[in-house]
C-alpha cells in the first residue's frame, strides 16, 4: 500500500446502521439502570423519613420504577424495530 492512501473497507467492518443500533441498545441499558437506581434512592429516602419494619417504600418505588423502565425499553425497542423496516 502506498503512503498516504486509505485502506479499502473489508467485509469485517461494521456498517454504520449496525453501530447505531448497538449504541441505541447500550443507551437503553444505561437508561434502565439509572431509572431503577432513582427508584431505589427515592424509596430509601422515604424509608429513612418514615421508618417501617419491611422497607416497604424501597420495595414499592423499586418495583414502580422497574415497570416504568421496562415500559420505556419495550416502547423504544418497538420503535427501533419499526424504523428498520
Amino acid at each position: 500500500m502506498k503512503k498516504g492512501t486509505t485502506p479499502t473497507p473489508t467485509p469485517t467492518t461494521t456498517p454504520k446502521g449496525e453501530r447505531n443500533k448497538f449504541l441505541r441498545f447500550s443507551g437503553m441499558a444505561l437508561q434502565m439502570g439509572i431509572t431503577i437506581f432513582i427508584g431505589v434512592f427515592i424509596g430509601t429516602k422515604l424509608d429513612q423519613k418514615f421508618p417501617n419494619k419491611n422497607s416497604i417504600y424501597t420495595l414499592i418505588c423499586t418495583l414502580l420504577f422497574l415497570f416504568v423502565a421496562l415500559f420505556t425499553i419495550i416502547k423504544q425497542a418497538i420503535k427501533l424495530g419499526n424504523d428498520s423496516k
